[in-house]
């Protein structure tokens, strides 16, 4: 517990469930987003337990998956709840182009390891469905840093709607070659 805690608290239902009314989410110092929350069975604690004693457990979670082959990293800023209208999808390390531009990607993810490969992508998986994908357009690419702002609605209608996004990133003067970050899914939420 010695990373950096992000301040978020997820309030469970207190008629509900143990002695935990809710959970601790933080970075640990690995980088990893923990989620902590503690659980007492009362009755049937595994062997060397009192009844009575709490369990503490650590679900570790991530927003990026797949492999960057231009070294590039995808991230976000804030959170994605409905309401918020400062939430960003952000990438860092994508080095130069002659267009000083970064093409974002949004959709439905592949799972890392079947995802298309297009001649002139340098080999990189595609991890957004071509099939059903949006070009969210292309964004000002500043030491190797580009940021998209998507403002999301205060619409209950969107909670638990899934979306991932990855960054495409021109490499020469001409068209091609192209390299693609690793890419990010989110489910949005509420903060209520």
């Amino acid at each position: 517990m010695d990373g950096s805690a992000t301040g978020q608290i997820i309030q469970g239902v207190r008629a509900l469930g143990s002695v935990a009314g809710g959970c601790d989410m933080y970075i640990d110092a690995m980088g990893n987003m923990v989620i902590a929350y503690l659980v007492s069975t009362r009755d049937d604690m595994p062997a060397g337990g009192a009844n009575g004693d709490g369990i503490l457990v650590e679900m570790y979670g991530t927003f990026n998956y797949g492999s960057s082959y231009g070294g590039s990293d995808i991230g976000f800023d804030s959170e994605p709840f409905i309401g918020n209208s400062d939430w960003n999808v952000t990438l860092a390390n994508g080095g130069s182009n002659p267009l000083n531009a970064a093409i974002l990607f949004r959709g439905s993810g592949i799972e890392a390891g079947s995802g298309p490969v297009f001649p002139g992508i340098n080999n990189c998986e595609l991890l957004v469905s071509h099939i059903i994908f949006r070009n969210m357009g292309a964004f000002p690419l500043v030491g190797g840093e580009a940021s998209f702002n998507q403002n999301l609605p205060d619409d209950a209608n969107l909670i638990g709607v899934e979306a991932t996004f990855q960054w495409l990133l021109p490499t020469g003067i001409g068209v091609l070659p192209f390299d693609l970050s690793d890419a990010g899914t989110i489910r949005v939420g509420t903060n209520l």
